[in-house]
């Protein structure tokens, strides 16, 4: 979990430093983990997990899912596919 703060916090660094200079802004890292793990556990491209995987700091489509489900409410994980485990 340590890994995927790390990079929630480069990305906030990155979107505040440069969005939210003048403005109110509301800016979910959690939220922007949640989809890049949704998409690299549903790629057909092997490519595209490859580099989500890079980007998030993760070692595996399972390590990726860990993570999901502990951000993510209970309830949601019933609708998370079953076959999403890379």
């Amino acid at each position: 979990m340590k890994k995927q703060n790390d990079v929630s916090m480069f990305l906030a660094g990155k979107v505040i430093s440069t969005l939210a200079r003048n403005s109110n802004l509301v800016f979910s890292p959690a939220s922007v983990n949640a989809v890049l793990t949704m998409e690299a556990a549903t790629s057909q491209s092997d490519s595209v997990k490859k580099e989500i995987m890079t980007f998030l700091k993760s070692a595996s489509i399972d390590e990726l899912n860990a993570v999901f489900l502990e951000i993510t409410p209970r309830r949601q994980h019933d609708r998370w596919p079953q076959n999403c485990h890379g």
